[in-house]
């Protein structure tokens, strides 16, 4: 009996954890008979059986894949593959109230960041002043009024990192002129209106 020949290969090409990878054996072949055993060793505890195998990683990092066929006297081959696995890289976005804040006002920046495959162990701000702070929810007070990039950098737990930045301005505080004005003139008022009580 001629022993089988094992091969495959697998889809897509470069695969997260988050894929779902389709394993084909249709390369395989047995020059006089037929395969009539496929089985698959997925390299993480996972084993399965066909011509086709469908898995998904639950974790990143690099897997020995190998496949056993048999043919219809018993013969036996099997090849064995490397395949990585890649970190899906977390998403950093961020909001902050109020959206137009003044010179010395309390601003609460809040991250919107996520990681569909984990979760994010690290947010580090750079406020563009100088001054840096850390966590998912922070505050922070400009001292000056003008354009600032505010920076948010998050990783997680795989260790891949994401970066975020928005321009805040901050105004400076608006002088009531008007109401000023009107305090002179009241005081004006009152002192004309103490002359004249005065004078009489």
């Amino acid at each position: 009996n001629l022993p089988p020949h094992a091969n495959f290969s697998y889809s897509p090409s470069k695969p997260t954890d988050l894929d779902m990878i389709i394993f084909n054996a249709s390369s395989s072949y047995d020059s006089d008979g037929i395969i009539v055993n496929y089985t698959w060793d997925f390299g993480d505890g996972n084993i399965s059986y066909g011509i086709i195998a469908n898995h998904i990683y639950s974790d990143d990092g690099e897997y020995n894949v190998t496949l056993i066929v048999r043919d219809d006297d018993g013969s036996i081959d099997s090849i064995k593959k490397e395949i990585f696995i890649a970190n899906v890289p977390p998403i950093a976005n961020f909001s902050w109230q109020p959206i137009n804040p003044k010179i010395n006002e309390t601003i609460y920046f809040n991250s919107t960041s996520y990681d569909l495959d984990g979760i994010i162990v690290n947010y580090t701000w750079n406020f563009g002043d100088g001054n840096i702070s850390y966590g998912a929810s922070v505050i922070h007070k400009y001292m000056k009024d003008g354009e600032y990039n505010v920076t948010l950098i998050v990783r997680d737990d795989d260790g891949s990192i994401d970066t975020k930045i928005f321009s805040v301005k901050i105004r400076k505080e608006k002088k009531m002129v008007g109401f000023e004005i009107l305090l002179l003139v009241i005081a004006f008022l009152f002192l004309l209106y103490r002359k004249d009580k005065l004078t009489l």
